[in-house]
């Protein structure tokens, strides 16, 4: 087995994404999948998070093995072993973790989004902290830290609704960083303050539409099973 034809394949789809034709298949692709979790993230986030941990696992664990001095020497068939083997276990990873482990899911995504918003609007910044660790200051920690308790204290006690913010969340970020990358790709500097209220105006929108398409879908289920009785009924008669 010879990996010459894959290593080719993946370097010249590294080239690609920098013409603007692999940057537009990029920008349309995230846009997608973005509205796609602000439509549907309830019933498509596990699969699609794990078709990415697969994917995005697999690729990276394929060219880390081609790159390193200590797997210089690995044949191809042991290069795809460990590439696919380890994607399939990432891709596991996050299955179970959407599945069981909410929890956590909960408190990075809550985290991560007052990381964002405090380094976007630096109100606390302008004020001396109360202290500071590694360079950071008392106030953000303290954003952070409440922001990932909340989520996690929200994806136990709402699963259901948790899963429709969580999914908004990665959607309305996608919709953010598209917009960034077009701008920045045209050469206009959007503001931070702008992008961050992109992705909260985008996720509120999300959790909206999730919530209407959920009970759309329970209205059309409970009109098919009154059809299905009046049907049985008619028949019996």
């Amino acid at each position: 087995m010879n990996c010459t034809e894959l290593d080719l394949a993946v370097e010249e789809g590294m080239k690609a994404t920098q013409t603007d034709l692999g940057f537009g298949i990029i920008v349309v692709s995230t846009g997608l999948a973005s509205l796609a979790l602000l439509l549907f993230g309830e019933r498509i986030a596990r699969a699609l998070a794990g078709i990415i941990a697969f994917g995005g696992t697999a690729v990276f664990l394929f060219v880390v093995t081609s790159t390193t001095v200590a797997s210089a020497n690995l044949p191809c068939l042991a290069r795809v072993i460990i590439s696919v083997t380890g994607g399939l276990s990432v891709a596991a990873l996050a299955w179970c973790l959407l599945k069981g482990g909410l929890f956590v899911l909960g408190g990075a995504a809550f985290g991560s989004v007052a990381h964002f918003v405090y380094y976007s609007i630096p109100l606390a910044r302008t004020h001396n902290p109360p202290f500071v660790i590694l360079g950071q200051s008392g106030y953000y920690y303290i954003t952070v830290g409440v922001a990932g308790l909340a989520g996690a204290i929200v994806s136990l006690v709402m699963k259901k609704q948790f899963m429709r913010l969580t999914s908004s969340l990665i959607g309305g970020g996608g919709l953010a960083l598209t917009t960034h990358l077009v701008a920045e790709r045209s050469g206009e500097d959007i503001p931070s303050i702008v992008l961050v209220f992109i992705m909260l105006i985008s996720t509120g929108l999300g959790v909206v539409s999730q919530h209407f398409l959920s009970k759309y879908k329970k209205k059309s289920t409970k009109r098919s099973r009154r059809r299905r009785r009046r049907n049985d009924d008619s028949d019996d008669e």
